[in-house]
């Protein structure tokens, strides 16, 4: 029996991103993915109509994005999770989920997989990818972990806290612990959340 990669969705009242992130998500899909799609501000009833047989939808509240994060990897034992906030979107011009498996298989110190286009961080790329390399942001070291897209290790995931957690500390701890990230070459998603913030 072939097995669903959980895929994680994080939203904040942009239902118009949502479906464009959703919809370019499925487009051209090579992998079976079972999507959970947690919604800060309720989600409309045109949402709720077209995607309720295609994913689970939860309302979180206002809990946050992070405790979104933390409540979905605390219930969830697969190796391997797809994280994607709602303002993205995708091209699957090749399977690029099998590969980043794939990565995650064969390096056991590799926690991610992401694959933004506009790559601001060093990576010497080799067969389609590469290891992020340390770059300084604004008088602060950046190691590589990010919230962007990609196939993620739950199990080493798990190690880490998350909830109350800034993406910043989150980075300074996988960092400590030995971990890398890894870029796919490519532009295979893009970010189209840019002007439209999630706390209106």
């Amino acid at each position: 029996m072939l097995t669903l990669l959980k895929t994680l969705i994080t939203s904040c009242g942009r239902p118009d991103l949502l479906e464009i992130t959703l919809s370019s998500l499925l487009k051209n899909q090579r992998e079976r993915l079972d999507i959970i799609i947690h919604e800060e501000k309720g989600y409309t009833e045109e949402f709720t109509k077209k995607w309720k047989w295609f994913t689970t939808l939860g309302y979180t509240g206002g809990v946050g994005q992070h405790n979104s994060i933390a409540q979905f990897v605390e219930n969830v034992q697969d190796k391997y999770y797809l994280h994607v906030e709602d303002d993205w979107e995708f091209y699957n011009n090749f399977n690029w989920i099998k590969k980043a498996k794939r990565i995650l298989q064969k390096n056991p110190s590799i926690i991610k997989v992401v694959a933004r286009g506009e790559n601001v961080h060093p990576c010497d790329f080799k067969n389609g990818w590469g290891i992020i390399q340390p770059k300084e942001f604004y008088g602060n070291m950046w190691y590589g972990w990010t919230w962007n897209p990609g196939v993620t290790r739950l199990d080493l995931l798990k190690q880490f806290q998350i909830r109350g957690v800034s993406e910043k500390d989150m980075d300074n701890a996988i960092h400590d612990a030995g971990y890398k990230v890894a870029y796919l070459e490519g532009e295979i998603y893009k970010h189209i959340g840019n002007e439209r913030s999630t706390r209106l």
